[in-house]
């Protein structure tokens, strides 16, 4: 039995949180949104709040920040560039979650895991 590659297991990762999400009650509006300043993994609507979404497959239990400043700042400018291309959700209230996906596919929702630095 091959082992999968880190790439094919960030995609099954972002599949099973999209699963998760759409269980828990979110709409996906976009998965993999990419811009030239980044990318987003998973885009969800739930009720009045538009989740930007970095899905993370961490091989044990860690408690540091899975998300470096680079990477926060990354997301944080795909999601402005995301918000003016769909202004109809500019009113909503917008968050910035992390989900990890353990080895054993157990799913940690981490919601408001980041705001933007002022």
């Amino acid at each position: 039995m091959t082992t999968l590659s880190n790439h094919k297991q960030g995609l099954d990762a972002e599949e099973l949180s999209s699963d998760y999400l759409k269980q828990d009650g979110y709409t996906i509006l976009s998965r993999r949104f990419k811009t030239k300043h980044g990318e987003i993994d998973i885009i969800a609507q739930h009720s009045d709040i538009i989740a930007f979404i970095e899905v993370k497959r961490r091989k044990s239990e860690v408690h540091d920040d899975p998300i470096t400043s680079t990477q926060k700042n990354r997301i944080a400018n795909a999601a402005l560039q995301y918000i003016s291309e769909h202004p109809e959700i500019s009113n909503m209230d917008l968050r910035f979650d992390c989900i990890l996906v353990d080895t054993n596919n157990n799913i940690t929702h981490i919601k408001d895991a980041w705001r933007l630095e002022s």
